[in-house]
């Protein structure tokens, strides 16, 4: 009876791994997921579990839209959700534990306006609840989660835009900390070993090869090493401890799309690159799951043209 037991648990050690041997693994490198169902850029999106939430952003009409659409990694496949309370472009999303709030943005497409609106997703309810507007409007902004709290940097606002506003869920209340060293709109942002990212950017319709990363604990700034490429409308993510920076536009040029995917080591403060995302395109979102990178919507047209060319492509990155 004894050599039966063992024998059947050393089959079932086998049993599984080969099972394990023979599981699919990711190919290094971009591959193409199911795409999103509504065409827009301007957007943003956020990781959420083993979900990718995408709100608000421009449609091909120049309008502002309303849409929130969750794609679930291992189905492959998309839902829409509650909308937003109104229309927001250029706004930011960040979830918090497991919550998801969606910050700023603008309501109007001519001219921009930048708003103050913070609300929170309640799924049991299916629906936006509002809660305390951010001291001050943004849109075209950054934010992050972190240690229990909302960060939202950057962006362009009705004053004092450089600063970092923080947002503690726990009691709905807002303070100001350290201004950015350097004002800027349309960057990206993320949260690396305790610490946040300003990367690149622009102001007055300049890009910015600026990175520049916030210490919460003394609540400074640092100077980094400058990204290669100066770009704006990008989107970055971080896979196991490195940040990776992709897309973006120059909005002066009728052939300003970046493909570039460029790659920051913190530990080192060095950049290096990897392959390019294959669909050229700014305004766009990403998220991380599951160590991959997920690139989604956005314009291959840049500036005024960005209307002819909304997407709802999702593009993956593998890294190798």
């Amino acid at each position: 009876m004894r050599l039966r037991t063992i024998f059947a648990v050393s089959a079932f050690g086998l049993v599984a791994a080969l099972l394990v041997a023979c599981a699919p693994v990711a190919t290094p490198g971009w591959s193409t997921v199911a795409a999103m169902p509504t065409a827009r850029g301007e957007i943003a999106a956020a990781a959420w579990g083993e979900r990718i939430i995408v709100v608000g952003g421009l449609l091909g009409s120049i309008s502002a839209s309303d849409t929130v659409e969750v794609y679930d990694v291992a189905r492959d496949s998309w839902q829409s959700l509650a909308p937003l309370p109104q229309p927001l472009h250029h706004l930011a999303v960040a979830v918090v534990g497991d919550q998801v709030y969606v910050m700023g943005g603008s309501t109007e497409v001519v001219p921009f306006t930048p708003t103050k609106f913070l609300y929170l997703y309640d799924p049991v309810q299916d629906a936006w609840i509002r809660k305390a507007d951010l001291p001050y409007a943004r849109y075209a902004h950054g934010a992050v989660g972190l240690n229990g709290k909302l960060y939202v940097i950057g962006g362009v606002g009705d004053q004092d835009s450089a600063s970092v506003l923080v947002y503690d869920p726990a009691t709905d209340t807002w303070e100001v900390r350290a201004p950015m060293p350097t004002p800027r709109e349309h960057l990206a942002v993320v949260a690396v070993e305790g610490k946040i990212l300003a990367i690149a950017g622009r102001w007055n319709s300049i890009n910015m090869d600026t990175l520049e990363g916030y210490d919460l604990a003394s609540d400074t700034w640092q100077a980094l090493a400058p990204i290669p490429t100066a770009r704006s409308g990008l989107a970055a993510g971080v896979i196991q401890g490195r940040i990776y920076v992709v897309g973006g536009e120059d909005p002066t040029s009728p052939i300003g799309i970046f493909g570039q995917n460029e790659v920051y080591d913190p530990t080192v403060n060095a950049w290096s690159t990897a392959e390019d995302l294959p669909t050229p395109r700014h305004g766009i979102a990403t998220a991380v799951v599951g160590e991959r990178l997920y690139i989604i919507g956005g314009s291959t047209s840049p500036g005024p043209l960005s209307v002819f060319g909304w997407s709802n492509l999702v593009e993956v990155y593998t890294p190798g």
